[in-house]
């Protein structure tokens, strides 16, 4: 293969911009032992990336033990930019604005709707608009959208989803005819997982239970996120969990999810208590109350999610896993329950813990892609922070 200069000069920005990104504040001289090129070339790429305002220089570092000049150090001009993050659900659609360095600087929800696909291209350009309308100065303005989707992706498509038709339309096309930067979807479970990569854990191999109306997986595995072909690995919802059981969308019978996803253990209190609606705060609070159905439910609900992690530990061997569920966040001791479940020796020294982002881990690890696609770079390592000045219902999306 042929290999031309244009292409190895590119290599070599990509490199040194995400050195610079992962190990922030850095001087000229790390960059250059890191990157194992020479200081010419070092010198002559962090001036075209001041430049174009990708990085900038905050003061001088400290000296070596042999003394002389300070060395200039060096990072990520957080700010340049921004991204748009949108997490579509079935019954509600969240937006969130960030500077690329993972600040979000406003957020919204709309809940209590159903999206199907006659109605998704309005939602989004009603979400899109509201956070147009926020006066935020950048020099690169917004450079790209990215899109949540609760089901399967691949190559620019949605191939298939449980609670909603958007798999009968072609939605990153129709949504690149209203806007003028790019425009990206992934798996929900898939950015959560990725979120957590780059806001807030030192693992290179971890993944993330997303439980929703479904159960998905997202696996970082050796740092990059992995998923399969036609983007079908991590759907450990429709792994079988009782053959001959109820009937799932897949067209499986007894998928996991069909038993213990969040919508799922909300239907069967409402069903079993006859109440009229049953949100997670609802059902909480009748758990903390001694009510046996509820506490019935969250045990039979942690024993089935252990089922599925252990098929995911022998599948994947992650070092941790972070669970994102709006009920399991408000009953916390539910991962000692899943965790006393996990019985193989297989098991033995995996983590598993609540999500450090919550309910806004998808809408970050859109983030996360837009800044990835962005900048050009394979790997982020980036700070979490959340505005409190313009940041619009942040309460737990999933209520």
């Amino acid at each position: 293969m042929v290999v031309d200069k244009h292409t190895i000069r590119k290599t070599n920005r990509s490199m040194i911009l995400e050195n610079i990104i992962c190990n922030e504040p850095i001087s000229r001289a790390a960059l250059s032992k890191q990157t194992n090129l020479n200081k010419a070339t070092v010198s002559q790429i962090t001036k075209e990336l001041l430049e174009s305002e990708l990085i900038c220089e905050i003061g001088e570092g400290s000296s070596t033990s042999m003394g002389g000049r300070k060395p200039t150090m060096l990072k990520l001009n957080g700010e340049a930019g921004l991204s748009i993050s949108i997490d579509l659900g079935a019954n509600y659609i969240a937006v969130a604005l960030f500077y690329i360095n993972g600040t979000m600087i406003y957020e919204h929800i709309t809940r209590e709707i159903s999206i199907h696909k006659g109605n998704v291209i309005s939602y989004i350009l009603e979400a899109v608009k509201r956070v147009e309308q926020i006066q935020v100065n950048t020099y690169y303005g917004i450079t790209g959208i990215a899109l949540a989707i609760h089901g399967i992706t691949h190559e620019e498509k949605v191939i298939f989803t449980s609670y909603y038709d958007l798999d009968e339309m072609d939605l990153v096309n129709e949504l690149k005819k209203h806007f003028s930067y790019p425009v990206y979807i992934e798996n929900e479970a898939n950015l959560s997982a990725l979120a957590e990569s780059t806001f807030t854990s030192k693992h290179k191999n971890l993944v993330c239970l997303s439980i929703h109306s479904g159960i998905g997986v997202g696996i970082i595995n050796n740092g990059e996120l992995y998923s399969g072909r036609n983007g079908m690995a991590g759907e450990i919802g429709h792994t079988i969990l009782f053959p001959d059981g109820e009937l799932c969308r897949c067209g499986n019978h007894g998928c996991l999810e069909l038993y213990c996803s969040e919508s799922n253990i909300l239907k069967q209190y409402q069903k079993e208590t006859k109440e009229v609606k049953v949100t997670p705060d609802a059902f909480t609070n009748a758990y903390n109350q001694n009510n046996e159905i509820a506490q019935d439910l969250v045990k039979k609900m942690a024993k089935y999610l252990a089922i599925g992690l252990n098929n995911i530990v022998v599948s994947y061997s992650p070092e941790i896993i972070y669970m994102n569920s709006p009920i399991i966040r408000r009953i916390p001791q539910m991962i000692d329950m899943i965790q006393n479940c996990l019985e193989s020796s297989f098991s033995k020294g995996v983590i598993v813990r609540n999500s450090n982002l919550g309910s806004k881990a998808i809408l970050h690890g859109a983030c996360a892609l837009c800044t990835r696609n962005f900048l050009n770079v394979k790997h982020i390592k980036l700070t979490v922070f959340i505005s409190s000045s313009i940041v619009e219902d942040a309460s737990d999306f999933y209520n």
